[in-house]
């Protein structure tokens, strides 16, 4: 259970969007005396804030026992605090210079998702064919280890070598983006409608 020491919309949203249980304490704490007080002693807006934070996990912690992890303790937590989101994503780019965008789906494209399909944990694959560019998505199912699956890529492109054309340029694997957004899972195969400068790919393996 984790105990709000204050008031927060923003926190309360993303405790319960996660699905977190929580409750709000009044830790009865003057916010207004307090910020008098420090400004008056030549004290920064985030010292005031950290001031608030730490007497507020006092008084909520000395009415409650068993609450051990206070405001100071959270700063050094080495976990998240709210669990990710969106499930792990690898993306796979191949230059492919002199291709057209037919040519780069079928010699790079294809050949890189029939090698990487039997992923452990993959979910759904995304590829995008473009001139001069290959570039494959991996996204896993929900609650994937995301180092993990990395490893698990990173170990399937030992086969990509042997079926693209020797002279396309070696796939690169990109850092990983912190997630924007949750990916909606289904099963289906989408082909978009046929346009001179891209083809894009949708494979659900579940």
């Amino acid at each position: 259970m984790i105990v709000l020491a204050s008031k927060s919309p923003t926190r309360s949203a993303l405790l319960t969007g996660a699905g977190v249980a929580f409750e709000t304490a009044s830790p009865g704490v003057d916010e207004d005396a307090v910020k008098v007080e420090m400004l008056a002693r030549g004290a920064t807006p985030r010292d005031v804030a950290a001031a608030l934070a730490e007497r507020k996990a006092l008084r909520v912690s000395a009415a409650r026992p068993g609450l051990i992890i206070g405001a100071d303790q959270m700063r050094d937590m080495r976990v998240d605090v709210f669990p990710e989101f969106a499930p792990p994503i690898v993306e796979i780019q191949t230059p492919c210079l002199g291709l057209s965008p037919t040519e780069v789906e079928a010699l790079v494209t294809i050949p890189i998702e029939q090698a990487l399909a039997g992923v452990p944990e993959l979910d759904i694959l995304r590829s995008k064919s473009v001139t001069d560019l290959s570039s494959v998505k991996l996204i896993f199912r929900q609650g994937a280890d995301a180092m993990a699956a990395r490893q698990r890529v990173q170990e399937g492109m030992a086969l990509i070598t042997g079926v693209i054309p020797r002279d396309v340029g070696p796939p690169v694997m990109l850092r990983p983006a912190p997630p924007r957004a949750r990916t909606s899972p289904g099963r289906r195969t989408v082909r978009g409608p046929a346009r001179p400068a891209f083809g894009t790919r949708v494979t659900c393996t579940r």
